[in-house]
């Protein structure tokens, strides 16, 4: 037990739009702690002032894709065409500083019972857990120690339930979900800056060890402002599609 409440947050990608209102909402939510599962680069306008909210509130950040694709170019010669180009403009679009705090970023964290990475445990930041089969699931839970993994990077939230021998796989609807310690979990907690379920609010999760629950939160924030920078700042067209 650690006793805290905790907001975790992935995939902000540039959207200081839809980061913003994540955090006046977390504002009112007397939260311990904010943990940030990744990929707060790409895709979006505003990269290096969404670095800067990060680094003024010590907000905890893990590694993603986008972010090790910024200095891998084996990484980033992986990504899809509009990934690519993003993360080539998104280069011009911060700083020295944000550069180098993406080089000391940690690949996962781990808090009492709890894992933070961006792809799937126990280590991944590149393989989506969506495309897991229940096999390598099994195999995931077993390498993982922690009761809880979250995860992000697939924009889609989930939560994935073993008891050690059988494994259920579940939509994370808005509210709140009860969870149980006799059972491991893994969560997905979706996207603040590019949901990818149908619903274009911005997503963010609270974990309560002290009810053992994690709440889903939906996010209203002002969309056009984004897609206009999108399309002034001459990123793929796609990326504002995806926001509308």
């Amino acid at each position: 037990m650690i006793n805290m409440r905790l907001a975790v947050i992935s995939d902000i990608h540039g959207n200081l739009a839809a980061f913003e209102a994540v955090l006046a909402d977390i504002e009112e939510q007397e939260i311990d702690r904010i943990i940030n599962l990744g990929d707060f680069i790409g895709y979006g306008p505003q990269p290096e002032a969404v670095a800067q909210i990060l680094r003024e509130r010590q907000i905890q950040s893990i590694l993603g894709n986008h972010e090790a694709a910024l200095y891998d170019d084996a990484v980033l010669n992986s990504f899809s065409e509009d990934a690519f180009i993003s993360l080539k403009i998104t280069r011009g679009l911060i700083s020295q500083q944000t550069v180098d705090d993406i080089q000391s970023m940690p690949g996962l964290l781990t808090l009492t019972g709890l894992r933070f990475v961006h792809g799937a445990p126990p280590d991944s930041i590149y393989d989506y857990i969506i495309f897991y089969s229940h096999y390598k699931l099994h195999t995931a839970f077993a390498a993982t120690p922690e009761w809880i993994t979250f995860v992000g990077h697939t924009h889609i939230l989930g939560i994935y339930e073993s008891d050690g021998q059988n494994i259920v796989i579940g939509n994370l609807k808005k509210g709140c979900t009860s969870l149980s310690r006799s059972k491991k979990y893994i969560i997905n907690v979706g996207s603040v800056g590019q949901p990818r379920d149908n619903n274009n609010s911005a997503r963010y999760i609270i974990f309560d060890d002290t009810t053992d629950t994690v709440k889903v939160y939906y996010i209203a924030y002002d969309i056009q402002r984004t897609v206009r920078l999108i399309h002034e700042i001459g990123l793929p067209a796609e990326n504002a599609r995806r926001l509308l």
